[in-house]
């Protein structure tokens, strides 16, 4: 691409890679994070009525405040944008997370190329300058989504261990609450079988002391 601007618009060979170069190892980079992520225990929550319904509010939350935020040119509130990112993260994880940022670089992209937005106000850049300041910062957010995520991944795994655990716990003593209510139930009859006999004995007269002694330990 700089090779073919230079030979047709006689610009920079040096300006034309440099700039392309850099809007693409950006576009990659904002792009990597998200690509290499699971994303399977996300679309299981899609899965419900519920869920999906959340997804839709909070894209819609996500995608009402980019455009509030870069649709103006008097406030640098890009700031906001992380804000809104970081939510949607948080209620969809993973998949909250990579729509969040392709919606807002959806939103950005052409606003700031239009000249509106928190970047028109950096006057020292041109329009490429901007949007290479504008990949940049969607690339640093889409890395902290993906720390986010992966955090509360991890939380949401030692919830589930922890659960898990208790379940198998609640089950064991479950189970042992009826073999206890199974054996005094098998052994309450013999039980009262021998004490009846060893009453009866007791009431004998012709007994010798340790017989009687004996029999008063099995009443």
């Amino acid at each position: 691409a700089g090779a073919a601007l230079h030979f047709i618009a006689s610009a920079s060979f040096l300006e034309g890679v440099l700039h392309w170069y850099l809007a693409a190892s950006l576009g990659m980079l904002m792009i990597l994070p998200l690509g290499v992520m699971d994303y399977r225990d996300a679309l299981q929550r899609l899965q419900t009525p519920a869920g999906l319904r959340s997804a839709l509010l909070t894209l819609g939350f996500v995608a009402g405040s980019t455009f509030l935020i870069f649709f103006q040119t008097v406030s640098p509130f890009i700031f906001l944008v992380t804000g809104s990112i970081l939510f949607a993260t948080y209620h969809h994880r993973s998949l909250g997370a990579a729509a969040s940022v392709l919606v807002v670089a959806l939103i950005a992209v052409p606003l700031t190329a239009a000249g509106r937005g928190p970047l028109s106000l950096v006057v020292a850049q041109d329009a490429m300058g901007r949007q290479l300041l504008l990949q940049g910062y969607l690339m640093a957010v889409g890395f902290v989504a993906v720390i986010a995520a992966v955090i509360l991944d991890d939380r949401d795994g030692l919830r589930l261990a922890a659960e898990r655990q208790m379940e198998a716990a609640r089950r064991k003593a479950e189970a042992q609450s009826a073999l206890l209510r199974h054996l005094a139930h098998e052994i309450r009859a013999p039980l009262n079988v021998i004490q009846g006999f060893a009453s009866i004995l007791k009431e004998r007269d012709d007994l010798g002391p340790n017989i009687q002694k004996m029999t008063l330990a099995i009443v």
